[in-house]
């Protein structure tokens, strides 16, 4: 798996174990794309980071500033480890992702989320905690997007809370991301 665009483009990235799924070069090439200029200058939370593929992808096409936010010491590692790679700058949180939100006060233009999926019945679903809690919307700066990966599923669309519009939704193999912004606010648009 390697960067796809920017300052960093080519370079390889470290995974941290079998047991990550991280996001495909086509996804997240996919997922840019739809972005394109909302990544210059913006502030980037990348939550459940994993290998921090996506956040380490908006620093090398020109983010202002990404905050990781993963709780696996493994994943810590080859966060820290990408970032020396690639001679990008991004601060690293070792810290639980709903525990990051309660405490953090930051605005962020955008906030991506590639939880683990929900495997067998009665595993958390941390998406659908995402979209429910109260943290979330409260960090997402006015105009900004959540953009959230989870795995598709035979339950049909997703359900949002009222507080959330969904301005896209694409499919990518088993793999379902969607570009979520706040309600309160009718200007974002992809």
């Amino acid at each position: 798996m390697r960067i796809i665009a920017g300052s960093a483009r080519g370079i390889q990235l470290d995974i941290p174990g079998h047991d990550i799924r991280p996001t495909t070069e086509l996804t997240r090439g996919a997922i840019f794309s739809a972005l394109a200029d909302r990544i210059v200058d913006a502030r980037v939370l990348d939550l459940f980071a994993g290998s921090g593929a996506l956040g380490l992808e908006a620093l090398s096409r020109g983010a202002g500033r990404v905050c990781f936010v993963e709780s696996n010491p493994r994943c810590i590692r080859a966060i820290q480890n990408n970032l020396q790679k690639t001679h990008l700058t991004g601060e690293v949180r070792k810290e639980d992702v709903f525990h990051f939100l309660r405490g953090n006060q930051d605005d962020w233009d955008l906030i991506f989320a590639d939880p683990p999926y929900a495997k067998y019945p009665g595993d958390p679903d941390y998406g659908d905690q995402l979209l429910h809690g109260q943290e979330l919307p409260q960090r997402l700066a006015l105009d900004g997007l959540f953009v959230l990966e989870r795995a598709v599923t035979k339950k049909g669309p997703v359900q949002l809370p009222s507080n959330w519009i969904l301005t896209k939704a694409k499919q990518y193999g088993s793999t379902e991301v969607l570009f979520i912004a706040n309600r309160s606010d009718a200007t974002v648009s992809l």
